[in-house]
């Protein structure tokens, strides 16, 4: 706005932070959680690199996140894509 560079980071931040209790009034809060989550630990790729350089090797590293991205789905599909107390139908 006033041509000083900003880190991406902390201009999400700042913009959260002045969103935030607009959403929270509104019940909309809980889309921004992940958000806050990114902010602190990064995104998938720098999580990865992470573990990478903390001595982890490529493999378990995919590994963890195809377990990960199963749970996910799973989590999905029983609690957001069926009705309260409806099982799955296979």
């Amino acid at each position: 706005q006033d041509g000083r560079p900003i880190v991406a980071r902390d201009w999400i931040s700042q913009i959260y932070d002045s969103v935030w209790p607009i959403a929270k009034q509104n019940g909309i809060g809980c889309f921004l959680v992940p958000l806050k989550k990114i902010l602190r630990d990064g995104n998938e790729a720098q999580q990865w690199l992470q573990r990478y350089h903390q001595g982890q090797t490529s493999q378990d590293i995919i590994a963890q996140a195809i377990q990960a991205a199963l749970v996910q789905e799973q989590f999905l599909e029983t609690d957001l894509c069926q009705p309260l107390g409806q099982p799955l139908v296979a």
